[in-house]
């Protein structure tokens, strides 16, 4: 998932303020923060690893230790950003919490994909291509452009012929990022913090670089989907609940 450069964004968090050396010890128990995410879904995809080898005759743990590999890869870099993090979340500032879903709302574990699955080769999304495009989108038009743009392509990946899931979590992760953009700000900004835009916007760069990973493990994953095996379409949570 790319973490080197997620690395360096959450560093960034922490060298773009200077914080007090007091914060609270975790965020509200009501709220679901990207700690929770990650901390359940190594925890999930260990549990279902065996489950999904017994199935595949070994052949699935190339792909699930990629996706553990690059969950703890993610939650250990977290270490650099959870000073200024708990500064948020001690200040009631939901920052890096509302775009991230439990993921006890995943399908439960299935020896088979409950629907039949595409017939005939994928059109992958091209990481690269699909990376600039939202970023530029980002960079120049902003948030709403990218929403929209997010949103069109995540439609895309709902076509037979583009069944990538992984693509599909990520782009759904980072729109709604954008989505609750200025919500997180308002709060930041009643309650003092001042503006909140430029976390959102690192955290939405940040799941811009898991988009070639993303297509990796979808690569990945093809083969073991054409056996009926439904590893990562069946172990992530909807996250857009209007699509």
């Amino acid at each position: 998932m790319r973490a080197k450069g997620f690395v360096l964004l959450v560093f960034l968090f922490t060298s773009l303020l200077v914080l007090p050396k007091v914060y609270a010890e975790s965020p509200r128990s009501d709220w679901h923060c990207i700690t929770d995410h990650l901390a359940e879904a190594m925890a999930l995809n260990e549990q279902r690893k065996a489950l999904y080898s017994s199935l595949s005759n070994g052949n699935s743990e190339a792909v699930s230790d990629a996706l553990i590999g690059a969950e703890q890869a993610l939650y250990k870099s977290l270490g650099y950003a959870r000073p200024l993090l708990q500064h948020y979340w001690s200040n009631e500032v939901p920052v890096l919490c509302k775009e991230f879903v439990p993921m006890n709302q995943a399908p439960a574990f299935s020896e088979i994909f409950s629907t039949p699955i595409p017939e005939g080769s994928v059109r992958y999304v091209n990481p690269k291509i699909l990376y600039a495009k939202l970023q530029g989108l980002m960079l120049f038009r902003g948030r709403s452009a990218l929403i929209q743009a997010g949103r069109d392509e995540i439609a895309k990946l709902d076509k037979p012929d583009h069944f990538q899931c992984m693509m599909k979590h990520v782009l759904e992760s980072l729109v709604k990022a954008a989505e609750v953009a200025d919500e997180i700000n308002q709060i930041s900004g009643r309650k003092g913090l001042g503006s909140s835009y430029w976390l959102s916007d690192l955290s939405i760069q940040g799941q811009m670089a898991l988009i070639p990973t993303a297509s990796e493990l979808d690569k990945k994953s093809e083969a073991l989907h054409r056996q009926g095996i439904p590893i990562i379409c069946n172990d992530v949570p909807q996250i857009l609940n209007d699509l």
